[in-house]
């Protein structure tokens, strides 16, 4: 079985986990929420191709996953259908 579509979305929020040992040693977390010059909406193509319950899909986002860049989102996996 193959199929494929297209696909959109947006953003609703982007935060931020920082864990770090500061200069005295001391594990310090935290937590910043911001756009981080991301880009609000996605669009772009995902395929499937499988046999029965199980099949590999991947996804390519057609828009920059930044603003004023060129880097793209490409996920790729496998998928259970458990029905």
């Amino acid at each position: 079985m193959f199929w494929s579509r297209s696909f959109f979305g947006f953003k609703l929020g982007t935060r931020q986990y920082i864990e770090f040992n500061d200069n005295d040693n001391i594990e310090t977390e935290q937590l910043q929420f911001d756009n981080f010059n991301m880009n609000i909406f996605n669009y772009g193509l995902n395929s499937y191709v499988g046999f029965k319950s199980t099949s590999f899909y991947w996804k390519y986002d057609l828009n920059p996953l930044f603003k004023n860049t060129e880097t793209r989102n490409i996920s790729m996996g496998i998928r259970f259908d458990f029905n």
